[in-house]
């Protein structure tokens, strides 16, 4: 942890204080992250980023556990400016970085900070911006997120686990049967939900994914008194977002058809699965199905732990099942290493 937490841009007058308030949006793949993030660009003063950057996975920690150095500056920045340009077409003006961070204080908070409003564009407009950046399926450094950011928020978008898994089945690249994962994620981030509610209650919102498909939900009203400042529902209902998001295009034609009536009404049919995996679903998952009122099937069956292995057939997920049977947290993880792969890309 840096010692600093100095930011460079602060905008919220508080007690005659100024202070720097950012968003993260965390939850599990394929959960209505990517549409959360954008809604935040509706509340007045805010920008929103998505992929791209990733600084807490990507840069945080990754250059010393505290950043102490200008060599270690200059190599995040450096690595940073590589991995944007080839894998997103993002360039940033490494020096200018640079200079500002060493003139703001030099430390993991700063840079986070001074990177994702130069990618934004909004490092020239005063001290009136905020942003909002998203990380799926890295929940364990939420509370690290918060740390570097002492007046920082968290959003956790929670989803039914049946529609992860079947959305991920669709789109994921891993081979079979590591589709299952989302199962144990989704069991992880409900695990998360559960107990930093009674650490950070103040900080942390948890919400589910459908409740960003209203205006008039109450998690825009927890918002707005949360960042003080005002939710702007005629721009949430053109899908004018102010934000970086993707390849998304902002345009109200693009944002109609996205089809928002889909995050209100989850689609839950579940011929897509055999018996035994919708029994692996409803054990692992059951419980907090019924906490969130996510729709169950309630299926009877009683099948071994020795057969659910043996379709798992993957030594991580049964790692992972055993865990989660047990009551334990498998945590949040990607079979396949994203750090490494994204080099991969970016060295290729």
């Amino acid at each position: 942890m840096s010692k600093s937490h100095t930011s460079s841009n602060v905008f919220i007058m508080q007690n005659n204080t100024l202070l720097n308030r950012p968003v993260l949006i965390s939850g599990v793949y394929r959960s209505g992250t990517t549409f959360a993030n954008a809604a935040i660009s509706c509340f007045t003063g805010y920008s929103s980023l998505s992929s791209g950057l990733k600084f807490m996975r990507f840069c945080y920690g990754k250059y010393g556990e505290e950043v102490e150095h200008e060599s270690q500056l200059k190599s995040l920045l450096v690595d940073c400016q590589k991995r944007l340009a080839r894998r997103w077409a993002i360039k940033i003006p490494v020096d200018n970085i640079f200079t500002e961070v060493m003139e703001t204080g030099l430390s993991y908070s700063t840079i986070y900070d001074v990177l994702v409003r130069d990618i934004l564009g909004i490092r020239q407009q005063g001290s009136s911006q905020q942003w909002c950046d998203k990380l799926v399926l890295n929940w364990d450094l939420a509370e690290t997120f918060l740390e570097l950011f002492p007046d920082g928020v968290v959003v956790h978008v929670v989803r039914s686990p049946l529609d992860v898994l079947k959305s991920y089945q669709r789109m994921t690249s891993e081979p079979n049967p590591i589709y299952l994962d989302a199962i144990f994620n989704c069991y992880s981030s409900f695990v998360f939900a559960e107990s930093i509610a009674k650490k950070e209650k103040e900080r942390i919102i948890i919400c589910k994914s459908q409740d960003f498909a209203d205006p008039n939900s109450n998690v825009y009203s927890k918002l707005s008194n949360l960042l003080d400042c005002e939710f702007n529902e005629e721009k949430f209902n053109l899908g004018n977002f102010n934000t970086l998001i993707d390849q998304w295009n902002i345009n109200s034609t693009v944002y109609k058809s996205l089809s928002i009536s889909r995050l209100r009404n989850t689609n839950n049919r579940d011929e897509y699965f055999t018996d035994i995996e919708k029994y692996l679903l409803e054990q692992v998952c059951g419980k907090f199905m019924d906490e969130y009122a996510f729709p169950r099937n309630y299926i009877i069956k009683n099948i071994s732990s020795d057969e659910i292995e043996y379709n798992l057939d993957v030594e991580y997920l049964i790692r992972r099942y055993r865990l989660a049977v047990r009551g334990e947290d498998p945590g949040p993880s990607y079979f396949t290493d994203p750090v490494s792969l994204e080099r991969n890309i970016v060295d290729d």
